[in-house]
């Protein structure tokens, strides 16, 4: 029987505030296909849309900005309310088992 005592803080943090920068990534670019299958915006106007349009460029970057610290905080109060609540009441219980090769019998 193993138990998880304790999650480090701030690999937990990181890692999750690299999905949510990854996530956003994709929801932009999936935004934009839509976009060009909608017919609402030709492929060759993509990069004058986001660069001339000042707004644009701005939400772009306030969408990634907001998914990784947003991602990233709620990973540091995660790691910190299962910290502070293993000590209380103990941490998840695991009991692993593994399957033996079937060639060996």
């Amino acid at each position: 029987m193993y138990e998880i005592k304790e999650i480090k803080i701030w690999p937990l943090a990181r890692g999750l505030a690299l999905f949510g920068f990854i996530f956003s990534i994709i929801a932009i670019v999936i935004f934009f296909l839509f976009m060009i299958l909608a017919g609402e915006i030709d492929i060759d106007e993509i990069f004058l849309f986001v660069f001339k349009e000042t707004e644009a460029l701005a939400v772009m970057l306030g969408i990634i900005l907001a998914a990784t610290a947003g991602f990233g905080v709620v990973g540091a109060l995660s790691a910190l309310i299962y910290n502070y609540l293993s000590q209380k009441i103990g941490g998840i219980k695991l009991d692993i088992g593994y399957l033996e090769d079937e060639n060996k019998k």
